[in-house]
């Protein structure tokens, strides 16, 4: 698990807590972040992480941007740039694990599906590529868009990150088997008929509409960009290995 000490002081930027002195600033201490190669000081400021955490555990529980700001007291373009550091955060740890994929490693049965949202007010539905790992217990790959490339996408990743997969179970969508045919990899693919196959990752797209403020159904929400929509749920997947600690 990723923790951040809220006990020791970190970089304002990108949360790190490796830094040196860089000389005074303005009657305070002034330092260089070694991870973002960013400067601040240790001059007080009016949020701290204890507030981003706050947020993060209410953006993740179902409360949008804007009532996000309400509870906190800022504005929602300071909590747009928190989700983009927190994210950019999440990626620069996530980047330092090693992860040493065998490709002899134990056999993986992968589930896919797609949900469903808005890029932008007023455009149509785009899909979000979800793959879930039943070994792993987690999701381990996901993608934005249309087309089949989105699912040759999807699968190159998957494989990426749990190395033998085993089986393939999809719904009906069509892109899945052409994608697959392309890869050479249609033998391990099977359509689920019902639900038996593709439970968790149903399950997994039902936590998504109920904890995700912009996923709710019957509802004019929207994600204003897709960036935005990349860091929120790459922050929601990772909600468990990336937290923010008050120890």
């Amino acid at each position: 698990m990723l923790i951040m000490d809220l006990s020791i002081m970190r970089c304002t930027h990108c949360g790190s807590d490796k830094y040196v002195k860089n000389g005074p600033y303005q009657g305070s201490q002034r330092f260089r972040c070694k991870n973002c190669l960013r400067y601040f000081s240790d001059k007080v400021r009016k949020f701290n992480y204890s507030d981003k955490e706050k947020f993060l555990q209410l953006y993740l529980k179902n409360t949008g941007i804007r009532n996000a700001a309400k509870i906190i007291g800022c504005s929602p373009s300071l909590l747009v740039r928190w989700v983009r550091e927190l994210a950019g955060n999440l990626r620069a740890q996530l980047d330092k694990v090693s992860f040493s994929i065998s490709p002899d490693s134990l056999p993986d049965v992968i589930e896919m599906d797609e949900i469903y949202t808005r890029v932008k007010k007023g455009t149509c539905r785009v899909p979000v590529w979800v793959a879930r790992s039943r070994r792993l217990g987690k999701v381990v790959a996901f993608t934005i868009g249309t087309g089949i490339d989105c699912a040759k996408n999807l699968y190159i990743s998957a494989k990426r990150a749990v190395g033998n997969i085993s089986k393939i179970y999809t719904d009906g969508n069509a892109m899945y088997k052409s994608a697959f045919e392309e890869l050479g990899v249609s033998d391990l693919h099977s359509v689920a008929s019902g639900k038996s196959e593709t439970h968790l990752i149903e399950s997994v797209n039902s936590s998504i509409r109920d904890n995700l403020a912009r996923f709710n159904r019957k509802s004019k929400r929207y994600s204003k960009c897709e960036k935005m929509l990349r860091d929120t749920l790459l922050l929601f997947f990772h909600e468990k290995q990336f937290c923010i600690s008050m120890k």
